[in-house]
This record gives structure tokens, sequence and C-alpha cells, in this order.
């Protein structure tokens, strides 16, 4: 079941990152896709790090990793670990609007401390939203 996205705070004081995060497309969609099952933390996560998975209606996976250090890492999604039943994957970042590919069943990004990779995992045919 899907959650409503409540805004607490003075629209006229909201942030850009407030403004960016209410605005995203594919996040919105992540988070408003009714017919898909909700979420869930894989209990081993994806290639060592504590993941969410969410499997959306349209064939999608999207993958949330956060980077819970004090210093920038690089966070990596294993197909394999979220399910995807492929050998490869487009990916596309939720925060940057980039779309990339795995490379040996892997994705791997470099995320600053406190922030999350969010990416959505597809076959490569879903149209992408700028």
């Amino acid at each position: 079941m899907s959650s409503p996205m409540l805004i607490g705070t003075d629209l006229r004081d909201m942030t850009s990152i407030m403004t960016e995060t209410l605005l995203n497309k594919d996040l919105i969609m992540i988070n408003q896709d009714w017919q898909a099952p909700p979420g869930d933390v894989l209990p081993l996560g994806s290639c060592g790090s504590k993941t969410w998975v969410r499997k959306l209606s349209d064939g999608r996976i999207a993958v949330a990793i956060p980077n819970l250090g004090d210093a920038p890492t690089d966070l990596s999604v294993c197909l394999s670990d979220v399910g995807w039943g492929e050998k490869d994957a487009q990916v596309r970042d939720v925060w940057k609007k980039e779309v990339g590919t795995t490379t040996n069943g892997k994705f791997t990004r470099r995320v600053e401390s406190h922030d999350t990779l969010l990416v959505l995992l597809s076959k490569g045919e879903h149209s992408i939203v700028v």
C-alpha cells in the first residue's frame, strides 16, 4: 500500500532540496504506485549494504541504499541480491536523473555522507522522465 506524501512546512519557506524532492516525478511514481506491494528491507542487503527494495507494478524495481557513514563512499546494487531476474539492467539514478547500465550484474555510484542511492532498475523499454 502506498502512503500519502505530506508537506509539513510553509510552502513559501521550502528549501531547494524540499522542492526538488516534492517535484521529482520518479520519486512520486515510486511512492504512489498503488498496485505495487510495499517495499521491504533486504535481510542481507545488496552487496553488503542495508537495502530497501520495492517491486513496482510496471516490472521495474526501486532500490534505496543509504550511506550512513561520515564520509562519501561507493555503494553498489547487486542485481541478484535485489531479485532482478536478468543478467543486466538499465539503471536510472532518481536523484541525478541519469541513466546507466550494470556491469557484471552490479551498479556502483559514489554517494555523499548521509545521502541515499536511489535507483530504478528496468529492462530499458520504459520512457525516461526528465
